[in-house]
């Protein structure tokens, strides 16, 4: 599996939600890099923690900023968008606590190379790019 092929996220309304995506992937892309130096024998596995956990704070800190603008700005979808966010969260902690415990490597290799890369294109590219629209006219941005 190829880990380095990752999509740059497309770019919204607002110059402030892109350069947190742009951490975010930056993040990403360290954390996959490390990855693949593990694959290679080049990094012990136990480099991924810290590195997991600077991930999850991000993605975080992303969402619950993201959710206060669109709540302050009555977003009307508000309540879909943060229960996407809520499920992926949920679902990228339930693997990194399976990696912790259990340290399934191929689970957490799949979710952090394949599946996190891949929603996040897509919401960026669908539900982020609304959202940024919305908050850029809302709040004078545009």
């Amino acid at each position: 599996m190829d880990c380095n092929r990752i999509a740059d996220l497309p770019e919204v309304a607002l110059a402030e939600m892109n350069a947190v995506h742009q951490e975010e992937m930056r993040l990403l892309r360290e954390f996959i890099a490390t990855l693949e130096a593990c694959d290679h024998g080049h990094e012990s596995r136990d480099a991924l923690d810290p590195l997991l956990g600077a991930l999850l704070d991000h993605l975080q800190a992303h969402f619950r900023g993201e959710e206060a603008r669109m709540e302050a700005a009555a977003f009307p979808p508000y309540a879909v968008h943060k229960a996407e966010h809520d499920r992926v969260l949920a679902e990228a902690r339930a693997v990194a606590e399976a990696w912790l415990r259990f340290r399934d490597y191929d689970t957490l290799r799949r979710y952090f190379c394949e599946m996190l890369p891949r929603w996040m294109f897509d919401h960026v590219a669908t539900m982020d790019r609304v959202t940024a629209a919305y908050l850029a006219e809302r709040e004078g941005l545009e």
